[in-house]
């Protein structure tokens, strides 16, 4: 089961889960995209992505024709998928570190601080992931403990197939260093996609109910004593771009979660738990992006 319900699951007609296919899948700009144009433009210091080997090579050459370094590299962990790691940024030094890092399989916690560093990544944020490098959750829970709401819309981050800016998990949704950067980004891409930034820092500054990384749901509302009052809900994962990659227990877990946070009046979270009307309900936690 991917979420831990503290009621007994029910599972949904199937009539609620196509609303999970109306969702954005041709946007103008990829996240993939935003990250070569900081690195041209200099506000990023090096990229690193998993590609498959078709069209690898092509990818690298865009790099170099820009006065760039770009290597292409096959780890045992590419290997396995048929795909190969690209390195490319102005430094060929630090583009060969890189490459050495990847190549070592990162077993150690220095070697992970070291990557984030030549990445461009906050010190605070490659710090909070090095204490948890394989909780996903347990990162985005203590990133959402650390911010004082509203968060920063932009370091909404919390479903990373959704549109963004920035390429790490922030120390907290308000981390000064991140939101620097992001608004770096954002005056870069303004004059050629304003419209396409104004939507989706709509879409970012919901609050976000937070289950599992595979199951959330967007919230419109008001803030009223100690929770929320939900006018309107949506699945986070409308906004994903491209393919949906959920399972059918997702699926069935996701409408299940927009059925009964619908039916509820107030949403409130406390130690780790969600209650809908004051009933215990799930394990999760809330985040707001919009005062």
């Amino acid at each position: 089961m991917s979420v831990l319900w503290l009621a007994p699951r029910l599972f949904l007609n199937e009539d609620t889960v196509p609303e999970l296919l109306a969702r954005r899948t041709r946007l103008p700009l990829q996240h993939t995209q935003v990250e070569d144009m900081a690195l041209v433009a200099g506000i990023k210091p090096l990229v690193l992505r998993e590609l498959p080997w078709e069209g690898a090579e092509a990818q690298a050459e865009f790099f170099r024709q820009r006065g760039l370094c770009a290597l292409l590299r096959a780890s045992e962990k590419t290997k396995a998928t048929s795909t190969v790691w690209l390195m490319a940024g102005r430094s060929e030094a630090q583009v060969g570190e890189v490459a050495e890092l990847m190549m070592g399989g990162l077993p150690t916690t220095q070697d992970h601080r070291r990557l984030g560093s030549l990445l461009g990544y906050p010190p605070c944020c490659v710090n909070t992931f090095c204490e948890h490098p394989s909780e996903e959750y347990t990162r985005m829970e203590q990133a959402a403990a650390r911010t004082r709401p509203p968060g920063n819309p932009w370091l909404n981050v919390l479903d990373p197939w959704v549109f963004r800016l920035i390429s790490w998990e922030p120390c907290s949704f308000q981390c000064a260093l991140s939101a620097t950067y992001a608004d770096r980004l954002e005056a870069l891409l303004r004059p050629h996609f304003r419209s396409f930034l104004q939507r989706t820092r709509e879409v970012l500054s919901g609050a976000r109910l937070y289950l599992h990384p595979n199951v959330q749901l967007t919230l419109e509302g008001d803030v009223w004593d100690d929770g929320f009052l939900p006018r309107l809900v949506a699945p986070t994962a409308r906004d994903r771009e491209g393919v949906l990659p959920l399972t059918p227990e997702d699926e069935a877990d996701v409408a299940r979660a927009l059925r009964e946070v619908r039916a509820a009046q107030k949403v409130t979270c406390s130690e780790g738990q969600i209650f809908l009307d004051g009933r215990p309900w799930a394990r999760g936690f809330l985040v707001r992006f919009r005062g």
